[in-house]
């Protein structure tokens, strides 16, 4: 959505598309298209207590680290809410945003596969595509090679969990940096993707990479 507004609408379909999210987003609905880095915590926890789902930080936070996931608890949640009709998905991305914001160091594949889709959306409307493409890449690396070793499980649930084509994303990213002041960094994440994918295809584009520094 966001990219069809960056560079203007070519289609009745697009130009109704645009108009419906306008109507949607005077009606309070906004984060259905533009998440919610506008909308502080204290009022996403409003939104959420409006549908009888949570009221309070602290209850947030039992209530998450009983179910053990963001999902898991999108799925209490929806047992007793009573959001219906476009409000519906409000308890299954809420849960996730207050993962995020709330329990940073309780990591799951939800809340990176978010972060992740978050940068590359942004990459997709902006001319930093370089640099918004590697803070993704490092996100990733740091969050399923940890301590030295391949957390291949934890890899496969930010995939699922993910909008993206991550596995063809992984291939194609390293010789975007070509010609950055980050070209050097190249080989390197190569080597850390061959980890988690496909290592033939990835360890071919290091090759050629090194051929062009």
């Amino acid at each position: 959505m966001r990219k069809i507004r960056e560079r203007g609408p070519q289609t009745d379909t697009e130009r109704r598309l645009l108009s419906s999210a306008d109507r949607q987003r005077e009606q309070g609905l906004g984060w259905r298209y533009d998440g919610f880095s506008g909308i502080a915590t204290l009022e996403l926890l409003r939104m959420l207590a409006q549908f009888s789902v949570v009221n309070d930080e602290e209850s947030f936070k039992v209530e998450a680290l009983e179910a053990g996931s963001p999902t898991e608890l999108a799925s209490r949640w929806e047992k007793w809410s009573t959001a219906e009709g476009r409000w519906k998905d409000l308890p299954t991305l809420g849960a996730r945003e207050l993962w995020r914001r709330l329990l940073p160091h309780e990591l799951r594949a939800e809340v990176v596969a978010d972060e992740i889709d978050e940068l590359l959306e942004e990459a997709e409307v902006t001319p930093r595509r370089a640099e918004l493409w590697l803070a993704a890449a490092r996100r990733l690396v740091e969050t399923c090679l940890r301590d030295g070793q391949a957390e291949r499980d934890f890899f496969q649930r930010v995939v699922r969990e993910s909008g993206s084509d991550l596995a063809g994303w992984m291939i194609e990213m390293p010789a975007v940096l070509l010609g950055t002041p980050d070209a050097e960094q190249a080989p390197s994440l190569c080597e850390r993707f061959a980890e988690l994918i496909d290592a033939k295809s990835i360890l071919a584009e290091r090759a050629e990479i090194l051929a062009r520094l």
